[in-house]
């Protein structure tokens, strides 16, 4: 929807552009499209009338009712009644009225056209000489606002509520009908001056289609809010299955903490010498409580980094620098042999590519470092 759909009604109900306002409550779907095309765009917000229900319903959190109202979409004379209910960030009503004023979203709506229902009740009931009035009398006595008058046949016009009527007996039922925060009073009284007996129990008929009715329209909206609350229900199952999977990732991830000081526990506990490298870069080292290694015999062809990187690191570092690292290597380049001492080896030695040319080698390497050579003692 552009913005140049939006509009509001100016006092002749002509659309106009809108006018600068902190909100608006905009009509954003509406179902059928076809007769009520003219609702979408239209912001209810601009309407006094409109307005009014519209923060009752936001601060109170209930489905709250309209006075009386012409549709935009209304091409005839007949009243209409909003019932609007408010959705809250979440779906969550918050609790207080201040909370809920900053987590309104927006508003379910029912659109109910009071003709049209009344007369369809009336028509279900059959031909009578009764007339049905209906008011709402929200704001006192005084101030009834006529929502619907009857046109049974046999009467020109129609009755003011209090009104006496020419029947002898004057019959007359008032009731008092409270529907979503407004006050609607029910006016049923004979058209004809004569009442036979049977026509004596019409009004009580009108009176039970009315209560009948009403009782029909709460029922619609209260299937309407058992639908909001499933969907409730859902968002807090989906909300409930991703704390329980936040909570099963923590879990996760505090064995993996565990885990990895269980490692690094059995790494510092054990009798052998460990070199552990990550990322071509030495990540810890453990030369053993017990034992420290004499010499190390360093190849340059390594799998995930090259014996000089390795010789680097050992070199650098202060408790492994002063161990003896001897290279063994098929290699004969002098590039090879240059950077290895430029790296601080000890030795380097070509590695024969046969068996035992390989075994006498280590042989006299095992006796010079390990017999003749002095050492010097690790730290332990």
């Amino acid at each position: 929807m552009r913005d140049d759909d939006i509009y509001e009604r100016d006092a002749d109900g002509q659309r106009k552009k809108l006018s600068d306002r902190g909100d608006y409550t905009v009509v954003l779907y509406v179902e059928p499209v076809e007769k009520n095309q003219a609702a979408l765009g239209y912001d209810i917000g601009s309407d006094p009338t409109r307005r009014a229900a519209l923060d009752r319903a936001r601060d109170t959190g209930r489905i709250v009712a309209t006075a009386p109202i012409t549709l935009v979409q209304e091409r005839g004379t007949q009243l209409a009644i909003l019932f609007l209910r408010p959705v809250y960030i979440n779906a969550v009503r918050p609790e207080t009225e201040g909370a809920r004023r900053k987590s309104i979203k927006g508003y379910a709506v029912g659109v109910y056209r009071v003709g049209d229902i009344l007369d369809a009740a009336i028509r279900e009931v059959g031909s009578v000489q009764t007339h049905i009035g209906l008011y709402d009398q929200t704001d006192g006595p005084g101030r009834q606002i006529p929502m619907y008058r009857s046109s049974s046949p046999g009467v020109n016009g129609m009755r003011t509520p209090n009104a006496k009527l020419g029947s002898p007996r004057g019959l007359v039922v008032n009731k008092v009908v409270n529907v979503a925060g407004r006050v609607w009073v029910v006016n049923i009284y004979p058209a004809a001056p004569l009442i036979t007996p049977v026509e004596r129990f019409s009004p009580c008929a009108f009176f039970v289609a009315v209560v009948a009715l009403t009782a029909l329209l709460y029922g619609y909206l209260v299937a309407r809010r058992s639908r909001s609350i499933i969907i409730e229900l859902e968002v807090n199952h989906r909300t409930r299955e991703l704390a329980d999977e936040v909570a099963e990732r923590k879990s996760v991830e505090a064995a993996l903490r565990k885990s990895e000081r269980t490692y690094a526990k059995l790494t510092e506990m054990a009798p052998i010498g460990i070199l552990i490298y990550r990322d071509r870069r030495l990540e810890n080292a453990n030369l053993a409580d017990v034992w420290a290694p004499n010499l190390v015999l360093l190849d340059l062809n390594l799998p995930t980094m090259t014996g000089h990187e390795v010789l680097k690191h050992l070199k650098e570092d202060e408790t492994l620098r002063r161990i003896p690292v001897i290279v063994l290597s098929s290699s004969a380049a002098a590039e090879d042999v240059e950077l290895s001492y430029d790296l601080s080896v000890n030795s380097y030695v070509q590695k024969p590519i046969d068996m035992p040319g390989f075994v006498e080698v280590a042989k006299s390497i095992a006796v010079f470092w390990l017999t003749m050579a002095k050492l010097p003692e690790l730290a332990r």
